[in-house]
């Protein structure tokens, strides 16, 4: 039976589509309730009240509120401090950054736990590396006093926390979990293909760009360009069409998607996943794409380097188009493209599916609350 106390979790989550991350609060929900007898609830930005993915969490029967997004930071705090009490937190978690230093001080108010769950690194931009400034005395200052935990996604996430100044002991990896379930059942490649206006039987490389410079796009457009010049390749960017246009990234063989809501039809049209981002955390895209069977070329930067150990996974020197295209045509030219599949469903499987993710947060979240005890 569900205490009265509360896991809350503050998520300044902007995602048009549920994604991983949601299914993954969700089944975090659960696991709580079941085994820690506490309830759940989840805070997300306003501006995400009508977003399709909150029924989910009603449907589920997760308790959730939302957080103004023109407050000031003075009011957020209020705000959460009100919330953090009226539920009776026990655990205060973050996710994404932004209000980590508004639920700490929550979760202190409260008497909860603090956990900062850092999702990603620094970026390349200059604006990022300013981002990266005043984390480092965030996590030097406020995250020594206030934090009592920090999940890193991956071990290059772990070394950033320690390299900005959180003590190694209160850093834990807790590796993105990947509902491999989801993905064994994709749609027919003929209409996967016919839904994105795909003719023809080339091969089709996917990739995300929802930040093109970050991810890459302008790499992945270069390098495929002789290739599909000649036929050889199409390219499918899922991102925003005037950001992308604005980025420089363009090409008549070049088709643009705009994000949708289950991801699999775009697993299921292309033949290769391609992240050629200059900067990630542990990205779920391409654990999905994985799942889904696909092959995945990954630019050789730290966040992702945990997919690399499979054998279906294939790296280049990052943002090094002509490394790229050769990638491409040795993939393309495969006749073991299908072993390389296998490899990467199983990988999965057997590394990050959503269950061992789940257990690793609530194993951490029973740890803070036996040691708080």
């Amino acid at each position: 039976m569900k205490d009265d106390q509360t896991v809350l979790e503050v998520c300044n989550y902007h995602g048009p589509y549920p994604g991983t991350f949601i299914p993954t609060l969700i089944a975090v929900g659960q696991a709580c309730e079941e085994r820690l007898g506490l309830r759940y609830h989840c805070v997300f930005p306003a501006s995400m009240r009508e977003r399709p993915w909150v029924r989910l969490l009603g449907d589920a029967a997760i308790e959730y509120s939302f957080l103004g997004d023109r407050l000031s930071a003075v009011a957020k705090t209020r705000s959460l401090v009100g919330t953090a009490r009226h539920v009776r937190a026990r655990i205060v978690r973050s996710h994404f950054s932004r209000w980590d230093l508004q639920a700490s001080i929550a979760a202190r108010f409260s008497g909860a736990a603090t956990v900062w769950h850092m999702h990603s690194g620094r970026g390349a931009d200059p604006p990022v590396v300013a981002s990266w400034a005043k984390d480092l005395v965030k996590a030097r200052t406020v995250g020594r006093v206030l934090c009592d935990e920090v999940f890193a996604v991956s071990d290059e996430i772990k070394r950033l926390a320690e390299q900005r100044g959180m003590p190694a002991a209160r850093v834990q990896v807790v590796l993105n979990g990947i509902d491999v379930a989801r993905f064994a059942d994709l749609p027919s490649r003929a209409s996967a293909r016919a839904e994105l206006g795909l003719d023809g039987e080339a091969p089709v490389a996917l990739g995300f760009a929802w930040s093109p410079l970050t991810k890459g796009a302008d790499i992945l457009v270069e390098a495929a360009r002789p290739l599909a010049e000649a036929g050889r390749l199409r390219v499918v960017l899922v991102g925003n069409p005037k950001t992308l246009v604005d980025a420089g990234v363009s090409a008549p063989w070049l088709r643009v998607a705009e994000p949708v809501e289950d991801v699999r039809s775009l697993f299921a049209a292309a033949d290769v996943f391609v992240s050629a981002s200059r900067d990630e955390g542990f990205p779920y895209a391409i654990g999905e794409a994985m799942a889904a069977g696909l092959p995945v070329i990954s630019s050789d930067i730290a966040g992702p380097s945990m997919y690399f150990a499979s054998d279906g996974v294939t790296t280049f020197a990052s943002g090094n188009a002509q490394a790229l295209r050769v990638e491409l045509q040795a993939l393309l030219g495969d006749p073991s493209r299908r072993r390389r599949c296998e490899a990467n469903r199983e990988f999965v499987e057997k590394h990050l599916g959503l269950e061992a993710h789940v257990a690793r947060v609530v194993d951490r979240f029973e740890h803070l609350l036996s040691s708080r005890a």
